[in-house]
């Protein structure tokens, strides 16, 4: 039997011809047909490799360990990679098939669309060589452990092998993409369509201005043809007024606009296929599909939103024109009636000028209707702008060619009764909420875990191009106080211990909280008022500067507060120490720097004021075991903060931004529906000001120079991780609030390579953990309380005070 070593090798080496000419056309045809082709050929390789791995499995005999090992990796982890990589082909294609019909429409510019393609040719090109690594990186992992290839084969032996499930999802892949290209061909004619009304609906704009413009050019030439008759006998002008008002009249015939573009829009809309299902989005592996009748859609849009306003100015046009025929009709009448008096030789007095006179008249008319005109002609070009394009299926989060509901009320029947339009109404539009809310629910259900979390990320992030706001808005101690509101009761609390302190009784505080809840910014607060310039802060692994003397940064708070006592013997100090979690080090552990600090308040808390922060959760774990309670004079917790004090700190933060904040119809919001939008952040938050003003940044977009939106999200449900060892090490880095595989390491000792340093990574991956670029470790910001607070709901640790 053929080495299954020697199929994999040949799927590597078959593997770089296919990739290397992938999106390298100029043409964007040609690239698409690329990346289907590629993908087709890449599938065909894919399977065989697995039906070659399976069947190894299956009905080989006798198979060298090294053999098995490599069969079962193809067809138990290799093809999970595989299957992803196929994905990734197909959302570049989709990513691609997208950015040409934006194209088409002008949302983009060829460099970007140049970028686009060079950006995704390296990305398929690394995510093949990571193809390609993975069995041997894998392969190593593995034989690192003691016995790792035999004790890993016995654990796949007790399990199903997936590859006839992943073979069947593979296959599907480039059927997926056939479908996207012809759906794409389809789009675009359709964009196609849509420019093409466009221009035949500005064309018929155009022909009501020009034929205002005749009307106009008409009735300035009968004018100076009126008033600038030169010497002529009255007959002979008279008859020359005459000639000149019958010209206008038949040059100012009538024209059938609602014929004309009625029809060419039936004809176009006829071309536009109706109900179909339309890929506008790939998300966590799948493709979302909006249900669309183009055809029904486009009609209903243009009827309600451009029809009404073309109808509007052909009769302004038609208005215009017609009482310009009517005038000069009259004057022509008149003018046969002075003619005929004349030729009788009847004595009449003819006053030329006054003939004229009703057609002056319109230079103030007609400059009205062109000033209608225009405006409607912009509502025109406004709303095609904003919405008229197939571009816009791809904006998830609003509905396709929308219809306000004034226009859809217009079109209901006149004789429905008020209360079965609004009974109706309300049918329709929970229905549809339900309808969305089952679907919302069946697609979660389906997610993995690791899907639910980046989801949940996800959705937490703000508007990348909103970063200014944000960075502004979410600024601690901006201006000194200026961003400072509330607490009065713990601002009171802490102001009473200072001036008991100062009376000679003990100074220690304790300032807990969950994160964000504000514990630095009060604690900064505290020494900016009260010891402005009689403050150290302890840092661990900082310098320490007390009277010109310095000292090295330590993990050793002992050594840190013997410096201090040393070098400022006589002087009321406030010693500040900000996350007492920070101060753990594998040579010196946190009980022992808290024993420490235990013991020196209990010494020279009279001499010093100690202020330390702590996080509840490790407030909870020292609380009995080191007595805290007795050690401290007092707990201050920042859990929670008024409502009213929440909404004077955003009103705050988002004046310093000075942007303005609109509403859907672009206004500026009102103060009422400003509080509205504070409270529900509120509500979602539990009171927590720094999770507040995070999610009220997170979910501010920007929409102007100068103008943002509040668009609150509904706030996802962290999922549960159902995995007692992942909540032993989240519990351990929560407690320590940052770490590094060094540390977690020296924590768990044998355990971490082989229990937990796997479920690290995976943790990182999804981003639940954050990696700075100091290389610690932490726990992400957007996911720390709600985390803490499930792990508390299920007794790994407490989370909160009260």
């Amino acid at each position: 039997m053929k080495k299954i070593s020697n199929y994999l090798e040949s799927f590597d080496q078959n593997l770089v011809p296919i990739v290397e000419p992938v999106l390298s056309h100029e043409s964007f045809l040609e690239n698409l047909e690329s990346l289907q082709k590629g993908i087709k050929e890449i599938t065909d390789l894919l399977i065989s490799l697995g039906d070659t791995g399976f069947s190894y499995i299956t009905k080989g005999k006798d198979i060298p360990e090294e053999e098995a090992f490599l069969a079962h990796q193809i067809t138990y982890s290799w093809a999970n990679q595989a299957k992803s990589y196929l994905i990734l082909w197909r959302d570049v294609l989709f990513q691609h098939q997208k950015a040409h019909i934006l194209f088409k429409e002008g949302k983009v510019k060829k460099e970007e669309i140049n970028q686009l393609r060079q950006d995704s040719r390296s990305l398929l090109s690394s995510a093949s060589q990571d193809l390609k690594a993975f069995i041997p990186l894998e392969s190593q992992q593995v034989e690192l452990k003691r016995n790792g290839i035999s004790r890993q084969l016995r654990k796949w032996s007790k399990q199903e092998n997936p590859w006839p499930a992943y073979q069947q999802q593979i296959t599907k892949i480039p059927a997926q993409c056939e479908r996207l290209v012809q759906d794409h061909q389809m789009l675009s004619e359709i964009a196609d369509i849509y420019a093409e009304i466009k221009v035949h609906i500005d064309e018929a704009l155009h022909k009501c201005k020009d034929d205002i413009d005749l009307s106009c050019s008409m009735i300035a030439s009968c004018i100076e043809t009126i008033e600038h008759s030169g010497d002529d006998s009255n007959e002979k002008k008279l008859t020359k007024i005459i000639q000149k008002l019958e010209e206008m009249d038949e040059g100012l015939s009538s024209t059938n606009y609602l014929n004309n573009l009625t029809d060419i829009l039936e004809a176009k809309l006829t071309k536009i296929p109706d109900k179909k299902s339309i890929p506008v989005a790939t998300e966590y592996g799948f493709i979302q599909l909006q249900e669309l009748s183009f055809r029904k859609r486009t009609k209903q849009w243009l009827e309600a939103e451009i029809l009404p306003l073309i109808y509007e100015v052909w009769e302004l046009t038609d208005n215009f024109r017609n009482r310009t025929k009517m005038t000069g009709v009259n004057i022509r009448n008149r003018a046969l009636l002075l003619q005929a008096e004349v030729q009788e030789g009847k004595n009449t007095e003819i006053e030329i000028p006054d003939i004229a006179r009703p057609l002056h008249s319109f230079a103030v008319v007609s400059e009205k209707v062109d000033k209608n005109i225009a405006e409607l002609r912009e509502l025109v070009h406004t709303r095609l702008g904003k919405n008229f394009f197939v571009s816009e299926i791809y904006r998830l989060f609003d509905k396709f060619l929308p219809i306000p509901e004034q226009s859809a009320v217009s079109q209901l029947r006149l004789n429905q009764s008020k209360i079965l339009e609004n009974i109706q109404r309300w049918i329709n539009r929970n229905v549809l909420v339900l309808y969305r809310f089952k679907r919302s629910v069946e697609r979660d259900a389906n997610l993995s875990i690791s899907e639910k979390v980046v989801k949940y990320i996800e959705n937490r992030k703000g508007d990348p191009n909103n970063n200014s706001y944000a960075s502004i808005f979410l600024t601690k101690g901006y201006v000194g106080e200026s961003f400072w509101v509330g607490r009065k009761d713990e601002s009171a609390h802490i102001r009473s211990l200072i001036q008991n302190w100062q009376k000679g009784f003990r100074g220690a505080a304790l300032v807990t909280g969950q994160r964000l809840s504000g514990k630095t910014l009060f604690g900064e607060l505290v020494a900016l008022r009260y010891f402005p310039k009689t403050t150290i802060r302890l840092i661990p692994g900082l310098p320490i500067e007390v009277n010109s003397r310095i000292m090295e940064g330590t993990h050793n708070l002992q050594e840190a507060l013997n410096f201090i006592r040393k070098y400022a013997q006589n002087e009321q100090i406030l010693i500040w120490i900000d996350d007492l979690e920070l101060w753990w080090h594998p040579q010196t552990p946190l009980y022992k720097n808290v024993r420490h600090l235990n013991k020196f308040i209990d010494q020279y808390s009279t001499r010093y004021f100690f202020l330390v922060s702590i996080g509840n959760t490790l407030f909870s774990h020292l609380r009995k075991s080191h007595e805290l309670k007795n050690v401290f004079q007092a707990d201050i917790n920042m859990d929670y903060m008024s409502s009213t004090d929440i909404e004077e700190a955003i009103l705050i933060r988002h004046g310093a931004t000075h942007k303005t904040l609109i509403n859907a119809q672009g206004e500026e919001i009102a103060p009422r529906e400003f509080q509205k939008l504070i409270r529900s952040v509120y509500r979602l938050s539990g009171g927590n000001i720094g999770e507040t003003l995070n999610l009220w940044a997170n979910s501010t977009e920007k929409v102007g120079e100068g103008l943002v939106s509040n668009n609150i999200k509904n706030k996802l449900i962290f999922p549960d991780l159902d995995n007692p060892d992942t909540y032993l090490l989240l519990g351990s880095i929560l407690l320590q609030k940052r770490t590094n595989e060094y540390r977690l390491r020296k924590l768990f000792g044998p355990a971490f390579p082989e229990r937990y340093l796997d479920i690290l990574r995976r943790l990182i991956s999804v981003g639940i953990l954050i990696r700075q670029p100091d290389e610690w470790l932490e726990i992400n910001e957007l996911v720390v309380n709600d985390l803490g607070v499930l792990m508390s709901n299920k007794n790994y640790l407490k989370y909160k005070q009260r």
